[in-house]
């Protein structure tokens, strides 16, 4: 029920921008529905991601995406395991040499993934647990500045992107069930980011690709 509601939101996005679209002067604004294919071989969530694009006399574009992890690759061994992902971007387009186009911009993104396992360590009051059950959730906020390229052929675009930001991871264990004490090797190795809460700010890079067709 949830992923039709999205869907249904993001079909009347983009009949929005559409019909916006086609109210003004079609030379100033056109829109553009993208999927971002590089986003499935990302190696823990790969992930359907689309964006809806409006752009202004090539200059200027504004961007809304959502993304769901492609469970069909997913070979992790969790009770259950929602994820999504949703960004919103500003892009500027320097330099023009048909069918090129050079942007930057700025992209801000949302990442939330809520999951549960039947086994696993967790670290709480500074001491090691096994556990037979355990539900966490792991949230990033996070921006960068980016660089792209833009191919455009007719109704068809193609583009080519790398980024650099910053990030914030946080790590929250909601429940725990069955506890038992842990002594072994994670003694003095130290504990894994998902075996205990933890907020925390890194660098972020991002490359990738996009394919879009043009209204």
């Amino acid at each position: 029920m949830r992923m039709r509601i999205k869907i249904t939101l993001l079909i009347a996005i983009i009949a929005y921008f559409n019909n916006s679209s086609a109210q003004t002067d079609s030379n100033d604004f056109h829109f553009i529905l993208k999927w971002t294919p590089s986003k499935l071989i990302e190696p823990r969530d790969p992930t359907i991601f689309l964006n809806a694009e409006l752009v202004w006399k090539e200059k200027f574009s504004f961007s809304g995406g959502y993304g769901q992890k492609c469970y069909i690759w997913d070979n992790s061994n969790y009770v259950f395991n929602s994820y999504y992902k949703a960004n919103a971007e500003l892009l500027f387009f320097f330099f023009h040499l048909k069918p090129v186009m050079f942007y930057t911009g700025l992209n801000a993104f949302h990442i939330n993934r809520h999951y549960a396992n039947k086994s696993g360590i967790v670290f709480l009051n500074d001491t090691f647990y096994n556990y037979s059950f355990a539900e966490k959730t792991f949230e990033v906020n996070g921006a960068y500045g980016l660089l792209g390229i833009r191919v455009s052929e007719n109704h068809f675009v193609m583009e080519i992107y790398t980024g650099l930001g910053i990030r914030q991871r946080n790590t929250d264990i909601l429940n725990v069930e069955n506890l038992r004490y842990h002594s072994d090797f994670f003694e003095w190795v130290g504990p894994g980011r998902d075996s205990y809460h933890k907020i925390d700010n890194v660098w972020h890079f991002s490359l990738g690709a996009r394919i879009g067709v043009v209204f």
